[in-house]
Formats: C-alpha cells, structure tokens, sequence
C-alpha cells in the first residue's frame, strides 16, 4: 500500500529527475562516480520507483471527452 509520504516521495523524484538530465532511467541509480546522483538511491529503491510508474494512474472520465482535441486525455 502507498502512503501519502511515499506518494510525495515520488513526485519530489519525478520534479528532480526533470531537472538533473541522464540518459537513461537506471542512469539514476548509478553508483558510478561520474555520473552517480546519490540522492535518489538513498531515498527510494530502483525497484520500488518502477513500480510507482508501473501503477500511477490518473482516473478520467472518458464519457466527458468529445474526441475535438487529440492532448484533452
């Protein structure tokens, strides 16, 4: 079950992970010295960040969509 910490925890991620460009997601977990970002493995799991993608989802109407504008969704 996620928590609402948790929740906040991963948004932080996201919003920083936007902000520091890598190439690759798992370029963020590195521990390589040269390119290491050593916040985000001491904050959250690799594993545990797929799984966030994995299952975030945002509940949409789709009966309210008129189909007009193909970004309304």
């Amino acid at each position: 079950m996620v928590t609402v910490d948790e929740l906040k925890t991963f948004m932080s991620l996201c919003i920083m992970m936007s902000v520091v460009k890598n190439d690759t997601l798992q370029a963020y977990w590195c521990t390589q010295k040269s390119t290491e970002t050593p916040f985000l493995p001491s904050v959250m799991s690799f594993e545990r960040y797929k799984l966030q993608c994995k299952y975030r989802t945002f509940f949409l109407d789709s009966g309210a969509l008129d189909g007009s504008d193909c970004l309304q969704k």
